[in-house]
């Protein structure tokens, strides 16, 4: 079957006269008048050209009735398919708008439990309540040498053990603080490690960081806590600095960028204070390395006074699961949240 062949002896009817087309498409200034006899062949217009061109193609007939019969049944076959689709999606509709939930939802009356929640307000009395507990709830924390997210991103439960056991402490002590030690290590069993693990493989971090960051927790949990600290504490300063437009700063720069990107975060400063005071401070020996807390100046210096902690790798991991949640300031050059640099201890 011939679709479309080229020839030069067979003329389409409605292009025999190739020069009357041009003609009637070019400009009547581009054409001299018939008594200069100037011949179409040497007028070299595009649109000369292409009547031309045109003039020495043939379709044959049956090609035409072949392609107008597969359009014709392609077409058929789409808006019978559109059609179907729309039958079938209508039907399922009503079906659901007939089915019995909808029909006792719309007979139910919600009437009372608006009005109660209408009814339902917190005065200021008790807002004000609830900031004094806040307050005394996350400076306990800090005060027990836990980073304050510890009790920030747990469940109700560990919040009404720790104010349970602050309402019947008299005040600071180490008896208080190990009650609220065991409060907190014992909500944070392997399953809810395991939940850390599982966001931060959610997180924007690299692949290889995701991997390094999922070993560490998994040692964490064969309870080899010298393999979880040093680790991590050569995150941290890496992780605040992918959240700052500015990635060059001085230590003190840098304890004020982290106090502003925790205020901007919503987050009380004694998250902030936490870091700067008892994370990134200056050891001078030994003697000053703080039982529970993952100091990065001692780590970097070898000073150990034991083997480290389970309280001392769960800081390190809180922290850790703080900074990589973070929210870059507000006029970051760099919008993406949770890429991270390796930071290396001072």
């Amino acid at each position: 079957m011939q679709c479309l062949t080229a020839t030069a002896h067979l003329d389409l009817p409605n292009l025999s006269n190739a020069t009357s087309i041009a003609q009637s498409i070019v400009s009547p200034a581009l054409i001299e008048p018939p008594s200069l006899a100037l011949s179409m062949a040497t007028i070299e217009t595009p649109a000369v050209k292409m009547a031309n061109m045109l003039s020495n193609f043939h379709i044959d007939p049956e090609w035409v009735s072949i392609a107008t019969s597969i359009n014709k049944t392609i077409t058929t076959a789409l808006g019978n398919a559109f059609k179907n689709i729309v039958e079938n999606m209508s039907s399922a509709l009503m079906a659901f708008i007939k089915s019995p939930i909808v029909e006792w939802l719309q007979s139910f009356d919600f009437t009372p439990i608006l009005t109660a929640l209408e009814e339902l307000k917190i005065d200021e009395e008790h807002l004000k309540r609830l900031d004094e507990l806040n307050e005394k709830y996350i400076n306990a924390m800090y005060e027990c040498k836990w980073f304050p997210y510890a009790g920030w991103t747990a469940g109700i439960d560990l919040l009404v053990e720790v104010s349970d056991i602050l309402a019947t402490s008299r005040g600071k002590s180490k008896r208080r603080e190990k009650r609220i030690d065991k409060a907190i290590l014992d909500y944070y069993t392997p399953n809810e490690i395991k939940i850390i693990k599982r966001s931060w493989n959610n997180s924007n971090l690299e692949p290889y960081i995701k991997k390094a960051l999922g070993q560490t927790l998994e040692a964490f949990l064969r309870k080899e806590y010298a393999l979880v600290i040093p680790f991590l504490a050569t995150m941290w300063e890496g992780l605040i600095k992918s959240k700052l437009s500015e990635k060059k700063r001085s230590n003190n720069e840098l304890k004020k960028d982290f106090s502003e990107l925790v205020d901007e975060n919503g987050f009380e400063k004694v998250f902030s204070d936490f870091y700067n005071e008892m994370i990134i401070k200056t050891c001078y020996s030994v003697e000053d390395v703080v039982e529970g807390v993952p100091n990065r100046h001692s780590i970097a210096h070898s000073w150990y006074i034991k083997y480290p902690t389970r309280k001392a790798a769960l800081n390190a991991i809180l922290l850790t699961d703080f900074l990589i949640k973070l929210k870059p300031k507000e006029n970051a050059e760099d919008p993406q949240n949770e890429q991270t640099q390796n930071a290396h201890p001072e």
